[in-house]
């Protein structure tokens, strides 16, 4: 969804076909199950109730990658004196994952 903030015209089509994904992915007999996770609710209400939720489900989510359980898509690693190319690439939605910065 984030993705399309910047662009013209309603973002409702995007979103619906988000509903869709995940219902799909849902009624699969494979036993997963996938639900939306809203990154910034509270975040102007009660900032450092905010940071807590942020910090314990990022904790979560890198505990999971830690032991194998979520893989996370990797476009592509980038030296971060090359950032400015990383962003370009990022935006560009030409790859399929993220890009990482190589400190």
């Amino acid at each position: 969804m984030a993705a399309t903030l910047n662009e013209k015209g309603s973002m409702y089509p995007a979103f619906f076909r988000m509903i869709g994904q995940v219902l799909t992915w849902n009624a699969l007999p494979n036993g997963r199950r996938a639900s939306f996770y809203d990154c910034w609710s509270g975040k102007t209400v009660t900032p450092s109730a905010y940071r807590a939720c942020q910090h314990h489900a990022l904790t979560q989510v890198l505990r999971l990658v830690d032991e194998g359980v979520l893989t996370p898509q990797i476009a592509g690693h980038v030296p971060l004196s090359e950032v400015a190319c990383a962003m370009i690439l990022a935006g560009s939605r030409t790859v399929l994952g993220k890009v990482v910065l190589i400190p």
